[in-house]
């Protein structure tokens, strides 16, 4: 999530790892919880500026591959959807060689709309109640790709159930994480063709927080 440092950057060129990297918008685009959610005055500005520095800085990068716009938006008008475009095409201006992108976690109505080129889905099959279990998550993937989504996509987030110790402090690394158990979930998610055919990538989300690059299994068309 987020810009990182340059040197974290230079480490991913040095190691061939692939990155998406992303501004700063997250959950809310206003603080107005009422079904306007109008924006605060300066945010669309600042938004942009934050896009253009971080493309502008990280540009020579070849490490990174995606420019994300948002992560998990949870809110939606018509001043936000706006804005998103607006963003979008900044983004196409500055660096029309890379893809553009956001995380989503909402799967319906206009934020399956916002304009990408590609797009990550965060789900959390196995793990939150409401996703169901793990052997679901092809099963939702292909209602998903078949019937509302056209652009590529990755699973930008999963896993969760691969740290039986998120909850605690002070996490003991070497002992406390059971790697039988990412592995089994892993099996679970991905044993099948799909991940093969119709998705061009996976992030394990829980193992590391913060930074964690996009595992990219075949080219994006």
């Amino acid at each position: 999530h987020y810009q990182h440092c340059s040197q974290e950057y230079s480490l991913c060129d040095d190691f061939g790892i692939c990155v998406w990297t992303e501004i700063g918008i997250i959950n809310k685009m206003s603080p107005d919880e009422s079904e306007r959610h109008i924006l605060a005055d300066g945010f669309a500005e600042n938004a942009k500026q934050q896009l253009i520095e971080l493309i502008r800085q990280n540009y020579n990068h070849p490490s990174i591959i995606l420019w994300g716009i948002s992560n998990e938006l949870h809110q939606m008008s018509d001043e936000i959807f706006a804005l998103y475009q607006e963003l979008y095409e900044l983004a196409c201006t500055e660096d029309n060689t890379r893809l553009k992108t956001y995380a989503d976690n909402q799967f319906y109505g206009r934020f399956l709309q916002l304009p990408s080129d590609v797009v990550g889905y965060n789900r959390y099959f196995g793990w939150y109640k409401e996703a169901g279990d793990a052997e679901h998550f092809g099963e939702w993937l292909d209602l998903y790709h078949n019937s509302k989504e056209k652009r590529p996509i990755c699973i930008s987030e999963y896993g969760g159930g691969g740290a039986l110790t998120q909850h605690k402090d002070s996490i003991d690394w070497l002992n406390d994480i059971d790697p039988k158990i990412i592995s089994h979930s892993f099996t679970k998610l991905f044993g099948g063709n799909f991940l093969q055919e119709k998705i061009f990538g996976q992030h394990l989300y829980g193992v590391c927080l913060i930074f964690l690059p996009v595992v990219v299994k075949r080219a994006i068309r």
